[in-house]
């Protein structure tokens, strides 16, 4: 059962986690607890995340056993499906460059993937992070932006069964 309020360890769903995804409609899968809202006790169901399941999924006497978002591994190089388009993230990515963009990836330290762009604008040349060291913390806000709207597993939910990667459910529907 969750318990969001009293334990706020790594391998919890947390509010920053759901939230982010919110504005870009995430599909979520759903198990239910309890009959509020006329739900059939442990329906499992998958449907897009409104903001009144956060407050469902924070309450005291939660509603739901889980509520997991359905998202695409942060794995830049595969193709995804955005809006019925499908296309590799690493290669949509727009730094308003004035020719190619190129991308280097660094991946000498287990588990540390770094991806960086280099590009010109106004003759200047620029590199940016993409990924640093599998985190965010150095990487431009938009980027970041961008890869929650494709419904990127920014926040490494998926490898802590928090989140559930889209394409393993496409493989059991086909």
């Amino acid at each position: 059962m969750l318990n969001q309020t009293k334990n706020r360890d790594m391998n919890t769903l947390q509010l920053k986690h759901l939230s982010a995804y919110l504005p870009y409609k995430v599909k979520c899968l759903f198990k239910t607890i309890t009959d509020a809202d006329h739900y059939i006790l442990g329906k499992q169901f998958e449907r897009e995340l409104l903001i009144v399941d956060l407050y469902y999924l924070f309450k005291d006497y939660p509603v739901y056993e889980y509520i997991k978002p359905l998202l695409y591994p942060l794995d830049l190089t595969k193709e995804i499906e955005h809006n019925g388009e499908r296309f590799v993230p690493l290669e949509r990515l727009d730094f308003k460059s004035e020719n190619e963009v190129q991308f280097s990836t660094y991946d000498n330290i287990p588990n540390q993937l770094t991806i960086t762009a280099t590009y010109k604008q106004m003759g200047e040349t620029f590199t940016e992070f993409v990924i640093c060291r599998n985190s965010f913390d150095l990487v431009n806000y938009w980027i970041v932006q961008q890869l929650i709207e494709w419904k990127l597993d920014i926040f490494n939910l998926i490898p802590q069964k928090l989140a559930i990667d889209i394409n393993s459910l496409k493989k059991e529907t086909k």
